[in-house]
């Protein structure tokens, strides 16, 4: 994400909540720098990934700045 983002931090938070897991990386880039989100193969491989675990991706530009990552799985149980 820094390397992307030309941001100065990255924030990493790791939820759990209602039987998933959900990883959130969110940085402060500067939205004037940030071209438009296409899926490149970073993000497509990811969410191809994620999808076998039948998890969710979110990935796009904050309004006001900075990019948010979001992927969410369900946890297993035994």
């Amino acid at each position: 994400m820094l390397r992307h983002s030309r941001a100065h931090r990255c924030r990493i938070r790791v939820v759990h909540e209602s039987g998933r897991a959900r990883l959130e990386l969110i940085d402060d880039g500067p939205p004037a720098l940030r071209p438009p989100v296409t899926a490149g193969h970073g993000l497509r491989g990811l969410a191809e990934r994620v999808a076998a675990l039948n998890g969710e991706l979110k990935a796009g530009a904050e309004s006001g700045g900075g990019f948010t990552l979001s992927v969410s799985i369900p946890m297993e149980t035994t």
